[in-house]
C-alpha cells in the first residue's frame, strides 16, 4: 500500500467514525497543539491523520488540531502546505 492509499484509507476511517457519530465534530474538541476552541466563525478544527507513520493499526490514534497547528505540523514535516482554494469540502468543515 502506498504512502497516499494509506493516508486515503486513514482519512477515510475518519470521516466514517465522525459520520457515525463514534467520535465527535472536531470543532467540538479544542486544539490539540494549542488548546484552541472554536467558536463561530474562527479557524476550524480537523483530525490530524498525517502525523501517524500510516500504519493500518494506527489509523485510530488521531489529533484534533485547529488548521494554524495543523499547517505547521505540515510544514516541520517537510510537507507541501495544500492549496485550500481548491481543496474538496470535507464533512466537518464549516
Amino acid at each position: 500500500m502506498t504512502a497516499d492509499s494509506e493516508h486515503s484509507a486513514a482519512r477515510q476511517q475518519v470521516d466514517e467514525h465522525v459520520a457515525s457519530g463514534d467520535w465527535p465534530d472536531p470543532n467540538a474538541r479544542p486544539c490539540f497543539d494549542c488548546d484552541h476552541v472554536w467558536f463561530a466563525g474562527e479557524r476550524r478544527h480537523e483530525y490530524d491523520v498525517d502525523h501517524l507513520d500510516r500504519m493500518t493499526d494506527h489509523h485510530e490514534d488521531v489529533h484534533v488540531v485547529c488548521v494554524l497547528c495543523h499547517q505547521q505540523r505540515q510544514f516541520a514535516r517537510g510537507e507541501e502546505l495544500p492549496d485550500f482554494g481548491s481543496r474538496p469540502s470535507s464533512p466537518w468543515s464549516r
